[in-house]
């Protein structure tokens, strides 16, 4: 892997900012260094200049003092002793000039002192000995009368020490003068070098500068070739693999590296794969949803019931053929179309016909519904709310109940005629039959007593059968209604009894009962229905001479009331059919016990219960007797 690829971008980054930056420090640099020779050589040049001009003053005005030296010790004029005197006076400045001019070079510094020293000697030895002599032979000449006279008493001695110093100054003159002289042939030679090291180091510059460039452009484009190859070439890639992506094409490998767009790529690929799984789950989900479609609209098409989808105004959507068929209509005259002309709205609805069904959401709602303007049936109607793709919608399912009603209608015949045409004559023939064994209408003897007491029980038996039937009909078509009152818990237990302890005492049975004083609004005849069937199963499944026990308590705002018996207990996996109808005990396997009956007296039960808002169950274990209840709530009134 190579090493670009290691690096992150913030460290590409770094190197496209830093090393143009660092190049073009060097290059500065170095211009700047050749910038800096090339200002000192041009100093050079003009400081040599001024010590020139300033050797040639000084060679000049020595030149001339040594001159005025020898003029003003042989002549005898003051006005050339004075102008001779300000050059002198002038010496120690132009010493000045001198050194201040040379005191900065690499000349003063090796030979200032050599330069400096014998020019101060000179002017404070010799220049004022100069001075004064040139003073004394000023004043003999003006004592004198003329030449011949100045020869005569002149000093022979002053005349010595005049030569002496003359030849002294114009010696130290002539040395002077040629060291300086030496001195400026150096500078001079210099002054005439330093052009050539000034065009040198311009033509450096120029070459520097050049090779900078080529250098400048090289790295542009090393660095172009290092961006592109260690970041462009691999977002293209990337690009490139949104568009294989698109068009789900195999994607590239991956670009590499430790770097953000190597862990972009590899967020690619991971993103590319779970996109890929998800689509191949997608048409999977598909292909089950338009199989599943298919089979919901196959099993619409093919319903027994009538089927509306709406919209959330109530228009029509979609039918299936069996409305067609019920509504004898054409698909075109229901399509777009509200559904509320299908069917007569109930009397005295306020409301519209869809709000109402909203409202009943999910129940069965019997209508009147419309074939034609003079045709109608019976329709159980069944809406439910629906949310699809569309939006919210609702599903109308369409039931022709014309048979049930039908079915209806024979069913109340039938326990009409139950009512009428066979109760009613079994309990003439069950009073008949008591009176003639009892003997009221003539003594019969005991063969046919015995016969018309089985006579008696037999239709006992049937007109008990009709009245659970009766019941039973009313309770589960919502008609039976209670007739609460006040009553207390023990007249209705102590009716109860008296109801059945003949049966009891045939078996040698003993009824216990408790003493209970509470008092509640119920329906006092239903519940000792309810009781007298606890007590009447009771005494069919106790063995003789045992005991059956009736409780009853308070369980805080309830009435609790169970009977107890001794018999042989209900199994566990037998326990849950008691109250369903036309369940009975003694038809179930393993029951031991052979009693005919209508298997409707628990459901009954259990129904009369309900209606109390109350619960029933049963407590039993296999071999250790039962215990049938019922809880009712305590009211005070209805």
């Amino acid at each position: 892997m190579r090493l670009d690829s290691k690096l992150k971008l913030i460290h590409r980054g770094l190197i496209l900012v830093c090393v143009p930056l660092l190049f073009e420090l060097v290059i500065v640099s170095v211009l700047l260094y050749q910038t800096y020779e090339l200002e000192a050589e041009i100093n050079k040049e003009k400081q040599a200049k001024l010590i020139q001009n300033s050797i040639g003053d000084t060679v000049s005005q020595f030149y001339k003092i040594g001159q005025g030296l020898n003029e003003n010790l042989w002549n005898s004029s003051i006005e050339s002793f004075e102008q001779w005197n300000e050059q002198v006076e002038s010496l120690p400045r132009i010493r000045q000039d001198l050194k201040e001019t040379l005191k900065h070079t690499p000349l003063y510094k090796s030979q200032g002192e050599t330069l400096m020293a014998p020019l101060q000697e000179f002017e404070t030895q010799h220049l004022d000995l100069a001075r004064d002599l040139i003073l004394q032979r000023l004043l003999l000449s003006q004592q004198a009368c003329g030449p011949e006279e100045f020869v005569k008493i002149i000093d022979t001695e002053l005349f010595d020490e005049i030569k002496a110093e003359g030849e002294i100054g114009q010696n130290f003159s002539v040395s002077y003068s040629e060291k300086l002289n030496k001195i400026f042939k150096t500078i001079k030679g210099s002054q005439r070098e330093s052009p050539k090291k000034q065009q040198q180091i311009r033509d450096q510059q120029k070459t520097f500068l050049f090779v900078a460039m080529i250098g400048s452009i090289v790295l542009a484009l090393q660095l172009a070739f290092f961006f592109v190859t260690g970041i462009v070439k691999r977002l293209l890639t990337i690009t490139d693999n949104t568009l294989r992506l698109k068009e789900e094409r195999e994607l590239n490998p991956p670009v590499g590296g430790k770097d953000e767009i190597a862990l972009l790529d590899g967020v690619f690929h991971d993103m590319t794969k779970a996109l890929k799984q998800s689509r191949e789950k997608e048409r999977e989900m598909m292909d089950k949803i338009v199989v599943a479609e298919a089979r919901v609209r196959s099993t619409i098409e093919n319903m027994p019931v009538g089927v509306l989808m709406l919209d959330e105004e109530g228009i029509i959507q979609s039918i299936n053929p069996r409305t067609e068929t019920l509504f004898r209509r054409e698909p075109s005259e229901l399509i777009e179309k509200s559904f509320e002309p299908l069917f007569q709205a109930p009397q005295k609805l306020e409301i519209s016909l869809l709000k109402h069904l909203i409202s009943e959401q999910g129940k069965n709602i019997e209508l009147n519904a419309l074939r034609s303007e003079d045709e109608t049936f019976f329709a159980d109607v069944i809406l439910n709310e629906v949310n699809t793709f569309e939006g919210k919608r609702y599903l109308v399912s369409i039931q022709d109940a014309t048979e049930r009603h039908e079915l209806e209608r024979v069913k109340q015949e039938f326990y009409a005629m139950i009512a009428h045409d066979l109760r009613s004559p079994l309990m003439s023939t069950q009073m008949s039959l008591a009176l003639v064994v009892e003997g009221i209408l003539g003594e019969v003897n005991p063969k046919m007593k015995t016969a018309l007491e089985r006579a008696e029980l037999s239709t006992k038996r049937l007109t008990g059968l009709i009245n659970d039937f009766l019941d039973f009909e009313k309770l589960q078509s919502g008609k039976f209604e209670l007739k609460s009152k006040p009553m207390y818990i023990s007249n209705l237990i102590e009716r109860s009894v008296s109801e059945v302890q003949g049966l009891a005492d045939k078996g040698g049975l003993t009824i216990e009962t408790p003493d209970m004083d509470a008092m509640t609004y119920a329906d006092e005849d239903r519940l000792i229905q309810v009781l007298i069937n606890f007590l009447s199963n009771a005494i069919k499944y106790s063995p003789e001479n045992s005991t059956i026990t009736i409780q009853a308590k308070k369980i805080e705002r309830e009435i609790l009331i169970a009977v107890k018996d001794q018999g042989p207990g209900i199994p566990a996996e037998l326990q849950s059919k008691l109250f369903k109808s036309f369940s009975m005990l003694d038809n179930q396997p393993g029951s031991g016990v052979k009693i005919k009956g209508t298997g409707l007296g628990l459901a009954i039960s259990k129904m009369i219960i309900e209606q109390h808002e109350g619960t029933i169950g049963v407590d039993s274990k296999d071999g250790e007797g039962s215990s049938f209840w019922f809880r009712i709530p305590i009211k005070s009134s209805a």
